[in-house]
């Protein structure tokens, strides 16, 4: 459960990267 968890606040991590990689590329075009 635990590692889910830590699992799930990765993912978040990264997906809030991710989208913000999105964002830029969008502003910048």
């Amino acid at each position: 459960m635990i590692s889910l968890l830590i699992l799930l606040r990765t993912w978040r991590k990264h997906f809030s990267r991710l989208k913000n990689s999105l964002m830029g590329v969008k502003s910048s075009h």
